[in-house]
Parts: structure tokens; C-alpha cells; sequence
């Protein structure tokens, strides 16, 4: 955004901001097309009319996102993150490695395939082959998708993705986690999941024993 030239206090200029929104908001039609009479917005704000030119020049995604702004940073703060992560559900003779949560983590105990967060610039299956490695000590061969979930938590709204997984070097050791156990396939529904895992783990129940 372009420098502010007139003197206006940081509270101004939210007010006037908000103003602004609701004057849009008014003036947007049924088709979500962007209109409206510069002049009569201009005269309701105090030192901000140069945000009405560069309004003119966005897209429909960029008005929309924001005409939905929050008024108050007590409203940005309760909008929750998306976090993408990935999971592993790596079978060996009719058995899946499961990691549980400890009490210091989100979800504390809940039960869950090992994996974790895809950093920038990294396909899922490179973050799922880099956590492997760096949490449990060994390597994977990623395979075929089992599962896209998107779950809203009280912490963020997760979006998980899991893979069908192979070992490949070395055996896991458990570095982070509570627990970490090989379950057989017909008992992982006695565990605890952590309910992004869920489908996941109605997937693997669903199939033949696992080789």
C-alpha cells in the first residue's frame, strides 16, 4: 500500500477503513461485480481516498478478501491458520506404525500416522520423506494417496494427506513422540486417533490384510 500523506492516527484510519467496507459492501451487486460513485466514497474518508484508485485496479479475489477483513485485530486474531501436513501409514507384515501424542503436544495422546508439516516449496511427498527422516530415523519409499482430510481444530484447520508407505533403510526410532508402536491392521481401531486420522484409518480397515 502506498504511503498515507495525510496525518491520521492508526485508530482513524481503521474507522475509516471499516467505514469503507460497509460503503462497499452496499454497492456490490448480485453477481459480486465491483462498483461504485468515487466522489461519494471519497467524501466519507479522512486521508484514505488513494486506497479508492488502488481498489480499481484488483481482481474480484483481492476486493473480496477485503470486503470479509476484520474490523478489530481482537477479530484477526480468532481466524484460524491452515496447517498442511502430511502422513505416513507404513505397513510391514500386516502391521502399521502408529505414533502417539505426548502430554506436552496439541492433542495430547490422540494417536496418529507419523509425518508432519509441509514447509514452503515442498512437495508432500518430500515433506513426508524429510519428517520421516528426521523424527524417526529411517527412509521411506512414498506411495499411492490414501487420504485428503481437512479438519478445524480449536489450534488451526489442518489439512492432512496420507500415503501408503514403504521402509526402505534403517527401522524407526521414536525421538518425539509418547509412543510408538506397530499395530496390526484389525486392532487400529482401538486406539485413541486424532480425528484428522480417522478416514485414513477406516481406509486401511477397509482393506485386505496387508502383505
Amino acid at each position: 500500500m502506498q504511503e498515507i500523506k495525510n496525518a491520521i492516527s492508526k485508530d482513524e484510519l481503521l474507522e475509516d477503513l471499516n467505514k469503507f467496507r460497509e460503503t462497499l459492501r452496499g454497492q456490490l451487486d448480485g453477481e459480486r461485480r465491483f462498483s461504485y460513485n468515487h466522489g461519494h466514497i471519497a467524501g466519507e474518508l479522512s486521508g484514505v481516498s488513494h486506497v479508492i484508485d488502488m481498489l480499481t485496479t484488483w481482481g474480484e479475489k483481492e476486493r473480496n478478501f477485503f470486503l470479509a477483513g476484520t474490523e478489530s485485530s481482537e477479530n484477526r486474531d480468532t481466524m484460524k491458520k491452515d496447517i498442511h501436513v502430511v502422513g505416513a501409514a507404513i505397513l510391514a507384515n500386516n502391521q502399521v506404525l502408529c505414533a502417539e501424542r505426548g502430554p506436552s503436544m496439541e492433542l495430547p495422546y490422540n494417536w496418529e500416522f507419523p509425518g508432519g508439516k509441509i514447509e514452503h516449496d515442498e512437495t508432500p511427498e518430500e515433506a513426508l520423506k524429510r519428517e520421516i527422516d528426521e523424527e524417526f530415523c529411517c527412509q521411506i519409499e512414498v506411495g499411492e494417496e490414501i487420504e485428503y482430510t481437512v479438519y478445524e481444530y480449536d489450534f488451526g484447520v489442518v489439512h492432512l494427506t496420507t500415503y501408503f508407505c514403504e521402509l526402505i533403510k534403517g527401522s524407526p526410532v521414536n525421538t518425539e513422540h509418547h509412543a510408538l508402536e506397530w499395530v496390526p491392521q484389525t486392532e487400529l481401531r482401538d486406539l485413541k486417533w486424532a480425528p484428522a486420522d480417522i478416514p485414513t484409518v477406516e481406509k486401511i480397515e477397509a482393506l485386505d490384510l496387508i502383505n
